[in-house]
């Protein structure tokens, strides 16, 4: 089984559209195509970029620990991936890695890269 890590999602890029002007050319000629379906997406990243200072002076209460529970709870909570199996997305003509998945081209990326859905 497949799965991805963190921010990273995997797309089936569309085929490159055929060219108009009438010349063919070879398959490695041909621009790689800047769409795509998406097929799987990792769970999101942690945000490291939070800080938490906490001075307690004296006896510590329950609430005052259960509160600091939840806010570790949160702070460890994986910000979700934005885009769902089955999205048609955009993407930046340099972006991620293309890797052959079940016979297909595909591309793995960050979440960050997509430009945007269609």
């Amino acid at each position: 089984m497949t799965q991805a890590f963190a921010d990273r999602v995997l797309i089936l890029m569309d085929e490159p559209e055929e060219n108009d002007g009438g010349l063919e050319l070879r398959p490695e000629e041909k621009a790689p195509s800047k769409t795509g379906t998406v097929v799987l997406v990792g769970p999101g990243v942690i945000n490291t970029h939070i800080k938490i200072d906490i001075s307690i002076t004296g006896q510590a209460s329950v609430e005052a620990l259960d509160k600091l529970q939840k806010i570790l709870e949160l702070v460890r909570t994986p910000i979700p991936v934005a885009v769902h199996p089955g999205d048609r997305v955009m993407f930046g003509f340099y972006s991620g890695t293309r890797i052959q998945h079940e016979g297909k081209e595909h591309l793995m990326i960050r979440s960050s890269d997509i430009l945007g859905l269609l």
